[in-house]
């Protein structure tokens, strides 16, 4: 009677470790169930690129004015999602070329000789601004104010695009020449990039003028994640009716110029 005792003993153990590793089969082996994170095995993630992690959102500053002889309209962004200071400074250098520019219109419009108000009931002066926001990519926040701006009795309203571009690290404005490397011959060489971009978009109906390598010529540029971005306004390349113009220069072509500190070695 104790051998069947033990026997039964020893089945019964056996049938626990074959039910037991069962269920851990199905717990932990199954296709169904979610492998374990690198971070749960101690294995440390990919580093994400600074900029990738950077996150920018912004809100709306308006400026109006209604008078007898002008309206107003200006819109612009206010940046917030990165430090308090580099938000502060961003909005802050915004804030002054908005400004400045409604300042330089209404300049422009006391240096008229002074006429009767009720003649501007239909036709009044404008100036408006609306924005877009580009990136940040490479560590570089584009802004672009597209201002729109009519003197009474004109022929047309005089448009126009107004960029920046700013570290997000420190908030600092960026010139063009800071996302070149320092004694870079970077001027003739996107002078060559847009001539032959533009010649084949307008043929022989341009102005090469525009795109000579002098600084005044490429002062409006945004940075996209691939390409560099070259803002002309209007009459500066084309006709009027042309409007502002725009052209993409891949940054792998103007690699070699490029400042590591932005775009790596």
């Amino acid at each position: 009677m104790a051998r069947k005792k033990k026997g039964k003993i020893v089945k019964i153990v056996v049938i626990i470790a074959i039910v037991g590793g069962l269920a851990y089969l199905a717990i932990y082996k199954s296709p169904l169930s979610p492998s374990p994170s690198a971070v749960e095995l101690g294995v440390p993630e990919s580093i994400t690129p600074a900029e990738e992690t950077v996150s920018v959102t912004t809100k709306e500053g308006e400026i109006s004015e209604n008078t007898a002889a002008y309206t107003i309209d200006a819109t612009y962004p206010k940046v917030a999602g990165l430090s308090e200071s580099v938000n502060d400074a961003i909005n802050a250098d915004i804030a002054k070329k908005v400004v400045a520019s409604i300042e330089a219109f209404k300049d422009n419009l006391a240096s008229f000789p002074e006429q009767d108000p009720s003649l501007y009931a239909d036709d009044k002066s404008t100036f408006a601004t609306v924005y877009e926001v580009f990136g940040p990519a490479h560590g570089i926040l584009g802004i672009e104010l597209d201002i729109s701006q009519y003197s009474s009795g004109a022929a047309h309203p005089n448009n126009f695009a107004l960029t920046q571009s700013y570290d997000v690290g420190t908030g600092a404005s960026i010139g063009l020449s800071t996302i070149f490397k320092s004694g870079a011959a970077y001027l003739p060489a996107l002078a060559q990039i847009a001539t032959e971009k533009l010649e084949g978009r307008f043929g022989a109906n341009w102005f090469k003028e525009g795109v000579e390598p002098v600084a005044d010529n490429y002062q409006n540029f945004y940075v996209g994640e691939n390409e560099l971005t070259i803002v002309f306004n209007s009459y500066q390349v084309a006709s009027y009716a042309s409007g502002i113009v725009t052209i993409d220069i891949a940054l792998s072509d103007i690699a070699d110029l490029l400042n590591p500190k932005y775009f790596g070695n």
